[in-house]
This record gives C-alpha cells, sequence and structure tokens, in this order.
C-alpha cells in the first residue's frame, strides 16, 4: 500500500471517527448528570473536533496533491481507486 493511500484512509477514518457521538455514549455509560456531563461532553467535543480537523488535514492534502497532478475532473475517481485498492495512480509512493 502507498504512502499516500494510507494518509488518505486515514484522514477518511479520522474524520469519521470525529462523528461518533463518543460524549454521549461516555455520559450514558458513566451515568453522569449536569453539570459534569456539560463538562465532559464540552471536552469530548474539543477533542473530536480536533481529530476531524486533522482528518480533513490529511485527506484533503491527497485530495489536492491528486488534483493537481491529474487534473480536476479525474481526481475524483482516482481518489476513490487509491482509497479502495490501496495503490495510488502512476505507481507513486
Amino acid at each position: 500500500m502507498s504512502k499516500r493511500a494510507t494518509r488518505l484512509r486515514a484522514g477518511l477514518a479520522l474524520f469519521v471517527l470525529s462523528w461518533v457521538p463518543l460524549a454521549q455514549i461516555g455520559i450514558w455509560a458513566a451515568g453522569m448528570t449536569e453539570p459534569r456531563a456539560g463538562q465532559f461532553r464540552a471536552a469530548v467535543w474539543t477533542v473530536q473536533f480536533l481529530v476531524g480537523f486533522v482528518g480533513i488535514a490529511l485527506a484533503g492534502a491527497e485530495s489536492i496533491r491528486m488534483a493537481r497532478g491529474l487534473g480536476w475532473r479525474r481526481a475524483p475517481f482516482a481518489l476513490w481507486t487509491m482509497f479502495r485498492t490501496g495503490r495510488s495512480p502512476g505507481g507513486e509512493a
């Protein structure tokens, strides 16, 4: 698997992870009530925002690199192929 494909997959995985309702699951599992639940929720959402931002940065950097190399019209298909197969177009590492 190429490094570019790994970065794309990791970026998308981090972005998806940032949308999982971990705060609500943690509050439910621990049986928290306000105000502690609100503080916990704010802390988890802050971390999830940062994780999502890192994911967008990773996947976005690869998307822009692909678009510059192949053009904007061919980039979506090439990105999807790279995501599925793990190989970047042209065999680049």
